[in-house]
């Protein structure tokens, strides 16, 4: 006597199939998952990475100077990035046995299905197990961002790029502020002390002395030197860069052989620097090669002996402007201007010259930049 269906001996599917339909429902609920976390950290990935650009490019375009330690920065997107590429490592390998799960499950459920099928279904055929290579052959042709997602959670390529995008942020972040000097020369110290180099030991002493006429009582002198000897220059040590706006008040005094004062910029050695100067005759910019000086441009000018005259320099993209008491008297394109040099002041040997004050800027656009400068597809040198 045959068992009608539901009594006697169970069907087969009952038995096998319901366990592996639980067990690949949740391997593909599992998976299912996993991917919608990888997907979410992804999508977090690249949106930092698109504030970082944003802020990077508005530290650039606008000149902000809003500052952060670099420090900081760089441990905080150092800890982001590695977390990223340890939890993405992890996943991964989940991923992978998941995939190796639902390969495994969907084969059993195939057999039980075989099985426990009334009917003969005619196709090609298919060899046992086929489904399973037919599945894990999709996953071994997946696209590389499908693989790098599967191996390492949201792709080493984006955790990358990020990484890479911090460091640049941290360095925007870090030079994007403005570097700005000012020396007014009060102190009751040496020039040394205050930061400063005299390499031109033959050209006359620098000190900080009373001068009465002086802000606050006091200045820089350089006194009288040897004669023959190079221009006394006093260069601050801590500084350098290409793009700079300088600017001194000096004076020279009548009663000696040579009456000149000047600023110094694009310093590189006693022997190459740029320098502008005040004499009785006028206003001058030279360039100083190999200890040769090679004159630029001269604007005529009433400057007087004994009297305190502001003289300023804006040196930008190879463009020289100078100023005299406000006035802009000389503009000039220099190619022969250095990519780096410090800013200082300049004497005559045979001169008795003082100085009462030197403010010193770089921009905050040429500092940010100046980093990307020396990578060749940034225009840099190669």
């Amino acid at each position: 006597m045959s068992a009608r269906p539901g009594f006697g001996t169970p069907d087969k599917s009952q038995v096998c199939g319901a366990p592996v339909d639980v067990a690949l429902a949740a391997a593909r609920t599992s998976m299912a998952r996993l991917q919608r976390r990888q997907r979410l950290v992804a999508a977090s990935s690249l949106a930092l990475l698109a504030v970082v650009a944003l802020r990077g490019a508005t530290a650039l375009v606008l000149e902000t100077n809003e500052h952060r330690p670099l420090a900081y920065v760089l441990y905080v997107c150092t800890a982001i990035a590695l977390g990223g590429v340890a939890l993405g490592f992890r996943w991964g390998r989940r991923a992978g046995e998941l995939r190796a799960e639902i390969a495994s499950l969907e084969l059993a459920r195939e057999v039980v299905d075989h099985a426990a099928a009334p009917y003969v279904v005619v196709g090609p055929y298919r060899a046992p197990g086929s489904r399973a290579a037919e599945a894990q052959g999709r996953r071994d042709t997946a696209s590389p961002w499908q693989l790098s997602e599967d191996r390492a959670g949201l792709g080493l390529g984006t955790l990358a790029a990020v990484a890479a995008a911090c460091v640049l942020y941290g360095v925007v972040e870090e030079s994007a502020t403005a570097t700005n000097l000012h020396f007014n020369f009060l102190e009751n110290a040496t020039p040394s002390a205050l930061g400063f180099s005299t390499p031109v030991a033959a050209a006359g002493e620098w000190a900080l002395e009373e001068h009465e006429q002086a802000t606050g009582g006091r200045a820089l002198v350089n006194r009288v030197g040897d004669e023959g000897a190079h221009p006394a220059v006093a260069v601050v040590d801590s500084f350098s860069a290409r793009d700079v706006r300088a600017h001194t008040r000096c004076k020279f005094m009548p009663e000696h052989p040579e009456k000149a004062c000047g600023l110094v910029f694009g310093y590189r050695d006693p022997a190459h620097y740029h320098v502008a100067r005040l004499d009785d005759d006028g206003v001058t910019l030279a360039a100083v090669a190999d200890g040769t000086e090679n004159k630029l441009g001269h604007a005529g000018a009433e400057v007087s002996a004994g009297v305190w005259h502001d003289l300023g320099v804006v040196a930008k993209d190879k463009s020289i402007v100078v100023s005299w008491n406000g006035r802009e008297l000389l503009r000039i394109k220099d190619a022969s201007l250095p990519d780096q040099g410090t800013v200082g002041l300049w004497a005559p040997p045979r001169g008795h010259v003082w100085f009462d004050v030197l403010a010193i800027e770089a921009p905050a656009s040429q500092a940010a930049l100046e980093p990307l400068r020396t990578l060749p597809l940034v225009g840099g040198r190669s």
